[in-house]
């Protein structure tokens, strides 16, 4: 079954070497280090990405809005009556 023997300094160890305690504790601990350092960063990247699109977004939203004012003021300046930018000038007569 299991070969289990003492060793020099008094502790208990397989004769398989499967549990080499110290050793594989600390690549374990090494291991989910990295694997939480990597997930750290995936979050942040994906943290900014979002943020980059809100302010992108944002920037747009707030030209929109600046067209809009700019079309509601030449519709107050046409005496009430709403144009179009693109009916604004004249295109060659028509």
């Amino acid at each position: 079954m299991w070969n289990v023997r003492k060793s020099g300094d008094g502790e208990f160890g397989s004769t398989g070497g499967a549990g080499q305690g110290p050793k594989r504790r600390t690549t374990v601990w090494i291991w989910t280090e990295r694997l939480l350092l990597a997930s750290g960063l995936a979050l942040l990247a994906v943290y900014g990405a979002a943020r980059i699109e809100s302010i992108l977004g944002s920037r747009a939203a707030r030209e929109k809005f600046a067209a809009l004012n700019s079309y509601a003021a030449t519709a107050s300046r046409n005496n009430g009556g709403w144009v179009h930018p693109s009916q604004e000038f004249d295109h060659a007569g028509t």
